[in-house]
């Protein structure tokens, strides 16, 4: 009689999508956002904070919260203004890591293309 096995069974994945998942697993932490924890697609830092989130999920954060003083998401810390610049850096690590890994579309991301042309500044 054979022994039965203790430990679940793993789904079975199409051809691959393991490669897929293991390389998505590689997103460096520092590339993600702190809202969305995906890779950045339109990095911008908060000028009051020093922190850097993706535009969108910043706004959304902050259209969440209307009518209520802008915050800082994550140090809660209240904001004199909604004004965000550009962070270049993170910008250019993120095209770098997309070039180093060119099998790879970001978590989500529709494509390696889905990213917004810079803006300087929103308020």
């Amino acid at each position: 009689m054979a022994a039965l096995s203790t430990t679940p069974a793993e789904p079975a994945q199409a051809p691959g999508e393991q490669a897929s998942t293991e390389l998505r697993a590689a997103e460096p932490d520092s590339l993600c956002c702190p809202i969305t924890h995906m890779l950045y697609r339109d990095p911008v830092f908060v000028p009051e904070s020093g922190n850097t989130y993706d535009r969108a999920a910043l706004e959304t954060f902050w259209r969440q919260t209307a009518g209520r003083r802008a915050r800082d998401p994550l140090t809660n810390r209240d904001l004199s203004t909604r004004q965000v610049f550009v962070n270049w850096d993170k910008r250019r690590e993120v095209a770098s890591w997309l070039s180093e890994h060119v099998a790879v579309t970001p978590t989500g991301w529709a494509s390696r293309d889905d990213i917004p042309p810079a803006v300087g500044t929103r308020q």
